[in-house]
């Protein structure tokens, strides 16, 4: 069974391992090792996914887990044996010399051929110089994003792209009710208000009004990515942050770096440490494993018994700090005023069919949260291919796909139906198939839901954010 680790724990293996969230998580939701997180070095600050797994491995084994890191360093010690003298050749040139610029150039071209050759887009070419050339990559299928060595490209794990164009919004396999986003942006999808003001996680009382002025947290949404002043209520160090991370975890850089220092101590000392030094972890241990042998630092889960009677399979130091998760569970079960996938997402509820097992059908939308591990077959609304997944899995964003014809979830169909109703099948991607803040190679056609024989082009921005219509129709209305 994959270890459950809370997004407390999350935190800290990514500190211990260098990298912190890059994207804003659902603090109620917990990971797998088998979870693909989305996360940036805070040494480089280059953005990857990486499984817990996959981090913890890297961190016993003492190594960087950051790609771009690892891969940067490789390179410099294979330079340091075999390529000091082109390493210092490259070097004199310096950044403004033509020839350098014009080779960066040509390298950037060649770094995209075999990228797009592999069914991946080239977020950046990180080193061009001697050595292996390290790339960020992003698999145009499943969003996944990684650094390597640009030789080492191969087919993502996904598959690769299956059905890009999609299914035609006249087409779609099934038509559910639902409301329209508002085109200005001021609510989310789960009904929640966007606006930076009204978000309750604690971050406003971080926000340092007097380096910020003129601007004010009534202009930027909860999501924004841009970077603003805040001041630690606690060391009043002032510092600098993008939104959506102070949105979801209000942290300040000098008391994070205190708190890794601490928890490398403890980490330290845990190595030395048994399960059979902690004597309330001994008496709970039920594990056929020797308590005596299992290190405290062991990233292997192992069977608990707690007071109440539960059985949880835990890591060591996830037992002794955070205690059983079965018990947690059911404290979080019990809090009041609980939301549910149907109130969280609807567009995964309306796509929910029945729980595996569960004949009775007990389980539905209504009392089930979008973080639950229970099997659920879904139904795409788009081309009606059914699957199986949980719905955790199916809200990280490395799963958010439909496996049979790419219809991606928060997609413009969804979010605005009446608009998707004018989008032209002649397009080469369908409204299914793409956000509505999504990047597109073309600029989209569009017909007329009262007269079809009006037909333009216009950006999904235009019609979204400016509530821009069709053009003909307005200019007969103006005169």
């Amino acid at each position: 069974m994959a270890a459950y680790v809370s997004s407390n724990g999350i935190e800290g293996i990514l500190r211990h391992a260098g990298l912190r969230m890059a994207e804003s998580p659902n603090p109620a939701r917990g990971y797998v090792r088998e979870d693909y997180l989305f996360t940036e070095c805070m040494v480089c600050g280059v953005e990857a996914h990486y499984k817990p797994q996959y981090i913890m491995q890297k961190t016993q084994e003492g190594e960087q887990t950051c790609r771009a890191c690892h891969w940067r360093a490789w390179n410099r010690g294979s330079l340091a044996v075999y390529g000091r003298q082109v390493e210092t050749q490259h070097s004199e040139g310096g950044e403004d010399d033509p020839l350098l610029a014009y080779e960066h150039e040509r390298n950037v071209r060649s770094a995209q051929r075999r990228a797009q050759e592999h069914d991946y887009e080239l977020v950046v070419l990180l080193d061009d110089g001697p050595g292996d050339r390290i790339v960020v990559t992003r698999c145009i299928n499943c969003g996944k994003q990684g650094a390597r060595r640009l030789y080492d490209l191969g087919r993502c794990s996904c598959g690769g792209p299956r059905a890009r164009e999609g299914v035609s919004y006249a087409n779609t396999a099934r038509q559910v009710a639902r409301e329209e986003m508002p085109h200005d942006g001021s609510v989310y999808e789960s009904g929640e208000p966007a606006s930076l003001a009204a978000c309750t996680s604690g971050c406003l009382e971080w926000w340092d009004s007097a380096r910020n002025a003129p601007l004010t947290p009534d202009v930027l949404t909860r999501k924004s990515k841009r970077n603003v002043w805040w001041i630690c209520p606690r060391c009043h160090l002032s510092f600098v942050a993008p939104v959506y991370w102070m949105t979801w975890h209000p942290s300040c850089p000098e008391c994070t770096q205190v708190q890794q220092l601490r928890f490398s101590i403890d980490w330290e000392e845990h190595k030395r440490q048994d399960v059979a030094d902690y004597p309330d972890l001994l008496a709970a241990w039920d594990d056929e494993a020797n308590p005596f042998t299992v290190s405290m630092t062991d990233y292997r889960s192992y069977r608990f018994v707690c007071p109440v009677g539960h059985h949880p399979r835990q890591t060591p130091s996830s037992y002794l700090n955070d205690g059983c998760r079965h018990c947690r569970a059911a404290r979080t079960q019990a809090e009041p005023n609980q939301v549910f996938l149907r109130q969280t997402n609807p567009e995964l509820a309306a796509e929910w069919v029945r729980v595996i097992g569960d004949a009775e059908g007990r389980y539905t939308p209504d009392n089930v949260k979008e973080s639950s591990r229970r099997k659920v077959v879904w139904s795409c609304l788009a081309c009606g291919y059914e699957w199986t997944t949980t719905p955790r899995e199916r809200g990280l964003r490395i799963n958010n796909r439909c496996k049979n014809c790419g219809k991606v979830l928060g997609s413009f169909a969804w979010k605005y139906p009446s608009l998707a109703e004018e989008w032209d099948p002649r397009n080469p991607t369908s409204p299914w198939n793409t956000t509505p803040t999504g990047r597109l190679t073309f600029k989209p056609r569009w017909i007329c839901a009262r007269n079809p024989d009006h037909r333009w082009e216009m950006s999904i921005a235009s019609r979204v954010k400016h509530s821009k219509g069709c053009p003909f129709c307005a200019e007969r209305s103006a005169g």
